[in-house]
């Protein structure tokens, strides 16, 4: 008797599947090598979701940003997402951006996308590790280091105009100044256009302090200036997340382990790919310009106008 095949769905509908469940937005984080195109591809993915994800949050009747993730989450049927409303479209675009901001997270890390960057983009990514809401650099028992963190901690304050929050270092700064200062700062502390200008002269130090350990002078064009120093602005960083995968790495218990990569770790990375996703992303646009005009040049030689 001729036995008689049992074909499941899935293997029915072979490749089109992706028609029915939507396509994968999510990078492959085993991915063995890096190509820019895929990962500018899925990287944007990730970016633009959370994008239209934020903007419907803040207004949850923005037929735009519905539309827009229905788009991105199901090209070949929309409606099907969009039909369910926004508290539909949010639910789905939440638990797409927590998957593949994890995939995207692990690529960077697998593939340390942080060595592809510049050292102007190096610097964004040490001054990130210092924002206040979300912290990410670690205690070591290195002293340097640690002055090096402090400066960072209070150069990203003043980066991001909150540099009223260091006031509060006055007082104690005060302690060694001459005694007709100390006077001066006692009676006039309560005013504000004396701790104002005190305040702007030492955001000004913790600045010239910043760049002369994170920066180095060249020469451009016969003229001195200083620019970020790479090598030096590696190693803090290489510095800073070696304290954290070392407790990751010693850990003996997978979830905790996982927990302190997800927390502590993954954060960095994914700034890191968020930093050259914005560069990448340039470079490929400035390629394809350019080759667009090389063959309306080379066509114009031989006479054909487009």
């Amino acid at each position: 008797m001729q036995k008689i095949i049992q074909m499941p769905p899935k293997e029915v509908l072979g490749k089109d599947l992706e028609a029915l469940v939507s396509r994968e937005i999510s990078i492959n984080p085993n991915t063995k090598r890096y190509n820019r195109k895929y990962f500018i591809d899925k990287a944007g993915d990730y970016f633009d979701l959370g994008a239209y994800y934020q903007a419907l949050q803040e207004n949850k009747g923005n037929a735009g940003a519905m539309s827009d993730i229905s788009k991105l989450l199901i090209p070949s049927n929309p409606s099907l997402l969009l039909n369910r409303g926004s508290d539909g479209i949010l639910l789905a675009a939440d638990t797409a951006l927590s998957e593949a901001e994890k995939a995207l997270a692990e690529y960077s890390d697998n593939l340390s996308l942080v060595e592809k960057l510049d050292a102007e983009q190096l610097n964004k990514l040490i001054i990130s590790l210092a924002n206040p809401e979300r912290p990410l650099i670690y205690r070591t028992e290195n002293r340097a280091h640690e002055r090096l963190a402090e400066i960072v901690k209070r150069q990203a304050l003043i980066s991001s105009g909150k540099r009223e929050e260091l006031i509060k270092d006055l007082p104690e700064l005060m302690e060694d100044a001459p005694l007709w200062h100390k006077v001066i700062f006692s009676r006039y502390q309560g005013d504000q256009s004396y701790m104002t200008e005190l305040l702007s002269s030492y955001a000004s130090i913790i600045s010239t302090i910043y760049s002369r350990e994170f920066s180095k002078e060249v020469i451009e064009k016969g003229k001195k200036k200083r620019v970020p120093d790479e090598d030096k602005l590696f190693s803090f960083y290489k510095r800073n997340i070696k304290v954290v995968e070392s407790e990751r790495d010693s850990e003996p218990e997978e979830k905790v382990k996982y927990d302190i990569w997800s927390k502590y770790i993954a954060p960095i990375h994914l700034t890191s790919a968020g930093l050259l996703y914005k560069s990448e992303k340039k470079a490929q646009k400035q390629e394809v310009k350019g080759k667009t005009e090389d063959r309306k040049r080379h066509r114009a030689e031989l006479g054909i106008a487009t």
